[in-house]
């Protein structure tokens, strides 16, 4: 079996429920302390993997139990348009916020697009991926289809993986410094990747063996170090940064009723 026709094997079983497949030898890790409500069913697990020698920290958060919202970094690029971009939660959200994701800043020349809260601040270009948020629900699109939707977030970043095969783009070499990807499962789960290492290959690499079939980098353009922050960790969330950040919020789990037939 070919390296495509797995990865293709374990999209599809991971549908089936539970944190998808590692390499044998390696288990994902329960992290109760950032879990939501109910505590008792799990929602964010991690594991470390080896891709190309580097060790590469993932992160899976699953389906329905967290809140996203995108803030402007404060060195962000202003806004084009006459208006602003949020750059702090609101006191409520900040207390529930469980992660800090970087997702970098854009450069002056060939600005990637950025639009919060449904309002398109920087224009979006083509030949990229688009991290579209709303509130409960992540997903990428392809820069080209993309169409702005009301109330919603939407960060351009380069594209790394389409159809479950890496792009070009993964193996441009630059500095070595903390990098990280994100990918969305197809029951909704969110993946991040990070590690030290001079290209976006091993990264995307990671999240392509675990089923994602759609991948992005986690950098605007301005080649800022990747970090993901959690509560209860050496760094906390904190209410701002420098880069575009994604905020993840604790959620509790929606009820289902129950038939007593």
């Amino acid at each position: 079996m070919d390296r495509f026709a797995e990865r293709i094997r374990v999209r599809r079983r991971s549908l089936r429920g539970g944190p998808v497949p590692l390499p044998e030898g390696t288990t994902w890790q329960i992290d109760r302390g950032l879990s939501p409500d109910p505590t008792w069913r799990p929602a964010v697990h991690s594991a470390t993997v080896t891709k190309l020698g580097a060790q590469v920290k993932l992160t899976l958060l699953g389906p329905e139990r967290f809140q996203y919202r995108v803030r402007a970094g404060s060195k962000e690029l202003s806004h084009r348009f006459g208006g602003t971009f949020p750059e702090a939660l609101g006191e409520g959200e900040q207390a529930r916020a469980l992660l800090a994701v970087g997702l970098g800043t854009a450069k002056r020349k060939g600005a990637r697009g950025l639009a919060i809260g449904g309002a398109v601040g920087l224009k979006f270009g083509s030949g990229a991926g688009v991290l579209v948020v709303e509130n409960d629900r992540i997903r990428i699109e392809r820069s080209e289809s993309f169409t702005p939707i009301a109330d919603a977030d939407a960060v351009e970043l380069t594209l790394t993986a389409d159809d479950g095969r890496p792009l070009p783009e993964t193996r441009i070499v630059g500095s070595r410094r903390p990098r990280a990807a994100l990918g969305v499962l197809e029951d909704g789960s969110v993946l991040v990747a990070s590690t030290t290492f001079d290209t976006d290959e091993a990264t995307t690499d990671a999240l392509l063996d675990a089923g994602c079939a759609r991948v992005v980098a986690l950098d605007r353009g301005a080649h800022q170090n990747a970090y993901v922050h959690q509560a209860g960790g050496e760094t906390p969330p904190e209410a701002r940064y420098e880069s575009t950040t994604l905020y993840v919020l604790r959620m509790s789990m929606r009820g289902r009723a129950l038939s007593l037939r």
